[in-house]
């Protein structure tokens, strides 16, 4: 598992470099680092419409269309956008340390795993 979470790092390390997920310049990623804890909120928007998907400390979600509650969930995404630090295109120097980070906490963890299965 912890491998594949590596694989996954560095699929979005990808994304982030090129902002974009395919080579379909349509399909933008961007990727952001922020402090603040909260809730884990999907907002799509297509012609001009809104949904949002947003999960709860389970496998459950709430998916409304609700355009007034996807509004409010848009307006603080762009808040929240507005503090945080950009890991997508320019964004190397922070990208790359958090990347750096991470890949070092699932070598930790892969080490603690292999000393365990020796006992």
């Amino acid at each position: 598992m912890l491998k594949q979470l590596a694989s996954c790092l560095e699929d979005i390390k990808t994304y982030a470099l090129n902002s974009r997920k395919t080579t379909n310049p349509e399909h933008k990623f961007q990727w952001y680092a922020n402090d603040v804890l909260g809730s884990i909120c999907y907002l799509i928007e297509a012609e001009s419409n809104f949904i949002s998907f947003n999960r709860f400390n389970t496998f459950n979600y709430l998916k409304t269309q609700n355009h007034e509650f996807c509004s409010n969930i848009n307006a603080w995404m762009d808040i929240l956008i507005k503090k945080s630090v950009s890991f997508s295109g320019n964004g190397e120097k922070q990208r790359n340390r958090y990347l750096k980070d991470a890949f070092s906490e699932i070598e930790l963890l892969l080490d603690e795993l292999s000393v365990i299965k020796k006992i």
